[in-house]
């Protein structure tokens, strides 16, 4: 491109100013390329929701100053809140898992059973908030089968790297259903949010109950390799003592052996 501006006899600071122009223009249009949110409610709704689960892909963003203010105070409100009814939604999660588990050990009193439940119970679930939206992704957004599954839980688990995000962009907005799939994103990723923080913090249980099973064991063998070195130890001392009292006196053996020769 500056051989070509070169041949229309352009100096280089001319060469510069333009490459700059043209730069700005491609970023001004690349920033303004996925703005359909402005004129529809439903992106917007959308943006506020992955604002307060703290996603944040970054391909929407506040500009102004006023936005970027607004955007600060509406999150420190909107994420407790959010929390809020995402550990109420947990607990229902997690009443239905405890139902799961006490049925299965009212049935068969087995733990292979109940922990083949409680596998059913996850992949149940994880089959209707990632499975099987991976493959109405693959259907709208055109992405390979293992791509969707890769968006669905960088989006649920709150990562948000930004290099997929599924849009219910403007070739949507004509569809009569539009309304219908901006609730179902809704919904889904609310509930999807708050199962992937259960299982994520059940997994963190576990493994620090683990960890913890360890160094209780160690603490307890460290116990009782002390109290038994301490009794070794009395015992040494008591040994000890009593081989000192039967220990003859080195006076008398000494007088015994040199009496005779003074």
């Amino acid at each position: 491109m500056v051989e070509v501006l070169r041949k229309e006899n352009l100096s280089d600071k001319n060469i510069s100013e333009t490459l700059n122009q043209k730069y700005f223009e491609i970023v001004k249009s690349n920033q303004t390329k996925n703005t359909t949110w402005r004129k529809v409610f439903g992106e917007k709704f959308l943006f506020s929701m992955i604002l307060i689960t703290t996603i944040g892909y970054g391909n929407v963003r506040p500009v102004s100053s006023w936005a970027k203010c607004f955007s600060i105070v509406y999150c420190m409100l909107g994420v407790p809140l959010n929390i809020t009814l995402c550990s109420l939604i947990s607990l229902q999660y997690r009443v239905a898992l405890r139902k799961v588990v006490k049925k299965s050990d009212q049935l068969v009193n087995s733990k292979f059973i109940i922990a083949m439940s409680i596998v059913v119970y996850f992949v149940s679930f994880l089959t209707l908030i990632i499975f099987i939206p991976a493959i109405v992704f693959v259907v709208s957004e055109d992405w390979a089968y293992n791509e969707a599954i890769y968006y669905c839980f960088v989006t649920l688990s709150t990562i948000g790297f930004g290099d997929y995000v599924a849009s219910i962009g403007s070739r949507y907005h004509s569809s009569r259903y539009y309304t219908l799939q901006v609730i179902l994103m809704f919904i889904w990723l609310l509930l999807g949010v708050t199962f992937v923080a259960m299982s994520l913090n059940l997994i963190s249980y576990l493994i620090g109950l683990q960890v913890l099973d360890k160094l209780d064991s160690k603490c307890v063998q460290r116990s009782i390799a002390r109290r038994e070195i301490s009794e070794i130890y009395k015992y040494t001392v008591e040994l000890n003592w009593q081989l000192a009292k039967r220990k003859p006196k080195v006076n008398i053996l000494i007088f015994e052996l040199f009496g005779g020769f003074y």
